[in-house]
């Protein structure tokens, strides 16, 4: 929620966290094969190089990906990039 106060908005925190939140029990949901891809994607791999990387074709990875967007609640690789780099790393091994 915003709120305008002179010429800044003020910023309500907490549906930030709350999407932080469910985004952190989304890992929990992620199965092995999602964890890697996702990881590699935050390393910023492309889908090709994620496919090479586990022996999968691009647009297997590109399944991988929409389920792991929708689990995470989350809509591209921006998103799921900043939410892997603030995740614990044990989130993101297989």
């Amino acid at each position: 929620m915003r709120e305008h106060a002179g010429r800044y908005a003020v910023v309500d925190a907490a549906p930030e966290q709350a999407r932080a939140d469910a985004a952190a029990a989304g890992w929990e949901e992620l199965g092995g094969t999602e964890r890697t891809i996702a990881a590699l994607v935050a390393d910023g791999l492309t889908n090709g190089e994620v496919a090479s990387a586990v022996h999968l074709s691009p647009h297997t990875v590109n399944y991988h990906l929409r389920r792991i967007y929708a689990k995470l609640g989350i809509r591209s690789r921006v998103e799921l990039a900043r939410l892997a780099l603030s995740a614990p790393r044990r989130l993101l091994s297989p």
